[in-house]
């Protein structure tokens, strides 16, 4: 697990915490959490699976319940209900949190609502490029993406970052003026 934050910048967050997080799969959580010396969880589940998530205080874990859907008409499909529980918990972290980030694969529901974590903070492409550094496999939902676009009033943007994904190396730049991927030309 790579666990990743937005870096030197003045965050927005209200207790400083500066998006400190790794995603994973559920088996990586259990496995890695004290190793990544992980403060807090977030668990995303299915209702219709079993769920062993990792040993941490009860005060904090989250435990989201949705499908990974992109029908927003499904009933088990993520909601506005389900950011707003994990703008609240991600609220009160204090500033040394490390917080853990996973579902049942690590690949779809964690890595979207991580991507919205991280672009509450940062702009949609860094936001993009740090998921893409902290979990080279993400493939976002993009329900809970476009979920995330409409709540921070990003006109489109963080749905056409995570439209990005899955890329095996990330080619858009890091969102602060870079592109990390290109081969420095020699002189000589």
């Amino acid at each position: 697990m790579i666990l990743v934050d937005v870096g030197p910048v003045a965050p927005r967050h209200p207790g400083g915490w500066p998006c400190r997080l790794a995603v994973c799969g559920q088996y990586e959580a259990r496995q890695g959490f004290e190793a990544m010396a992980a403060t807090h969880v977030v668990s995303i589940r299915r209702a219709s699976r079993p769920f062993h998530p990792p040993k941490v205080a009860p005060d904090r874990h989250l435990v989201l319940g949705f499908e990974d859907t992109t029908d927003a008409a499904d009933p088990e499909a993520p909601t506005q209900a389900h950011l707003d529980a994990a703008i609240a918990f991600t609220d009160a972290l204090p500033a040394d949190a490390r917080l853990l980030v996973h579902c049942l694969q690590g690949l779809s529901r964690s890595t979207g609502l991580a991507l919205g974590l991280l672009a509450r903070e940062v702009s949609p492409l860094r936001a993009a490029y740090l998921l893409h550094t902290a979990r080279p496999v993400a493939t976002p939902n993009m329900l809970v993406v476009k979920m995330w676009d409409d709540r921070l009033g990003l006109d489109g943007d963080l749905v056409a970052a995570g439209r990005h994904f899955p890329c095996q190396v990330w080619r858009h730049g890091d969102g602060l003026g870079n592109f990390p991927h290109r081969r420095k030309k020699e002189t000589g």
